[in-house]
């Protein structure tokens, strides 16, 4: 599970996980990868 090998499953309708834009996501990891250097 989770295998980068292996394409990323199809997102499916969850409560907890909400259906976040890229671009937003982006945001997220290049504050987060900022942050960490």
């Amino acid at each position: 599970m989770g295998c980068s090998s292996t394409p990323p499953p199809p997102p499916e309708p969850k409560g907890d996980i909400t259906p976040v834009n890229p671009s937003k996501v982006n945001l997220a990891d290049l504050y987060t990868q900022g942050d960490m250097q």
